[in-house]
């Protein structure tokens, strides 16, 4: 039988990659019927580049969080929090 139990868990500096895939895919998700393809583009490209993301993952104030199911985290679940 599966684990089907979930954990809430903090983002880290290890956890970038995985972050921009998570946050690229939700934005583009939510967001392309009402964009242009190069506006979706280059938000895509500018709101979650490497270094943008580091950046907040590096600031207290910044917190983001994936819910894991088994050892996975969840594509479509992800939270930021501003202190």
């Amino acid at each position: 039988m599966p684990n089907l139990s979930l954990q809430i868990l903090p983002a880290t500096l290890e956890d970038l990659a995985t972050l921009q895939a998570i946050g690229r895919k939700t934005f583009e998700e939510a967001f392309a019927a009402n964009n242009s393809e190069e506006n979706l583009a280059a938000y895509l490209e500018e709101g979650f580049s490497k270094q943008k993301l580091e950046a907040e993952l590096r600031n207290e104030n910044s917190q983001f969080y994936f819910a894991h199911q088994g050892d996975e985290a969840q594509r479509d679940v992800l939270m930021k929090l501003d202190l």
